[in-house]
């Protein structure tokens, strides 16, 4: 081969190395492609990854408030039964309140964001972000439907005749679907919270949970003469 080689002459040796010259070269630069399209890559993921991080922070803020709010819930709900369960009761009502909604932003994920993450992060991490996206839609549905029951009860405040028939049994619906919302809705709260910690997300402070406290549904339920 060697004999073969000096056999080609001087032009023909020149030629081989410069097409070797060239393949190198086109080789360095596929290699350099590669790195940096792996770089923007691995870019792309961890600016997806702050968004869903930031987005996942401000969720956890609600999910604290709910479970700051949920032994109220629960305590209005069970004096509101109790009051309907009277004889003859008859409203207004003071302090009857309502649960707690806020909106959260839940925008970073989608398709696009899914595959990114499914390529970067490692099927677990990536299965606790699917989760924590799913555990928030679901949470904002039985959020919304759950403002539908405290509508209803709401009525108590501004009605002043007998709680009876029809209207008794549709306030009393509603403060079951309102109970069963609550028992969904803490679940979640404290399943999404343990993803927030597992992910190393602090939740944000812009609500406070403490502030529940002072809302009329953790005040006495009293009537309107009260």
């Amino acid at each position: 081969m060697g004999l073969g080689f000096n056999r080609l002459g001087r032009g023909g040796r020149s030629f081989l190395r410069e097409v070797a010259i060239i393949i190198v070269g086109v080789l360095i630069a596929l290699a350099l492609e590669q790195l940096v399209s792996g770089w923007r890559e691995r870019q792309r993921t961890e600016d997806i990854r702050a968004s869903m991080n930031e987005e996942i922070a401000d969720f956890a803020n609600v999910l604290q408030i709910r479970i700051a709010a949920g032994p109220c819930i629960l305590a209005k709900l069970d004096a509101i039964d109790a009051w309907l369960a009277r004889a003859g009761a008859a409203g207004p009502l003071r302090n009857v309140g309502r649960a707690p909604f806020y909106f959260s932003s839940r925008g970073a994920w989608n398709a696009d964001a899914a595959d990114q993450l499914a390529r970067h992060l490692g099927p677990p991490t990536f299965r606790i972000y699917g989760e924590t996206y799913q555990g928030m839609a679901e949470f904002a549905a039985i959020s919304q439907r759950e403002q539908d029951f405290w509508i209803v009860l709401q009525t108590l405040e501004r009605q002043d005749e007998p709680v009876a028939g029809e209207r008794r049994w549709r306030l009393i619906e509603a403060s079951a679907g309102a109970r069963n919302a609550n028992l969904l809705l803490s679940a979640i709260a404290q399943q999404m919270l343990g993803h927030a910690q597992t992910l190393r997300i602090t939740p944000n402070t812009d609500l406070q949970p403490s502030a529940v406290r002072e809302r009329p549904l953790c005040l006495p339920l009293e009537t309107g003469d009260g």
